[in-house]
């Protein structure tokens, strides 16, 4: 994903990536947040809602490209109840899955503009 994340573009993202999960059948979603300019406090938040939606159907949520300022926020923002599944690179991320499961992966991509 690229560009400003707002409410409006973050409720698009969500009822789309759920019914791309309902769709497919995805077991684990990756979101890169490299190009991502996130509002302000709207990160961590937003992400433990798609983390929710996405556990309550079944898939496991991933996210990269946090940089050490997010990464400080969601830090000190999160509870203990609530903790994100993060990651420097996508690669990092197929790479334990693979190791996890002990077979390749497929990929699907999900257009979202």
């Amino acid at each position: 994903m690229v560009g400003k994340m707002d409410e409006k573009r973050f409720n698009i993202l969500t009822s789309k990536l759920s019914e791309f999960v309902q769709e497919t059948g995805t077991h684990h979603v990756i979101i890169d947040t490299t190009g991502i300019i996130w509002e302000v406090n709207f990160l961590y938040e937003k992400l433990v809602v798609i983390q929710d939606v996405l556990r309550l159907m079944g898939s496991k949520l991933y996210i990269t490209g946090i940089n050490s300022k997010t990464a400080v926020q969601i830090a000190s923002e999160r509870s203990a109840d609530q903790t994100l599944l993060t990651f420097s690179t996508i690669q990092q991320v197929i790479r334990q899955l693979n190791d996890s499961v002990g077979i390749p992966l497929q990929t699907r991509l999900m257009p979202f503009r």
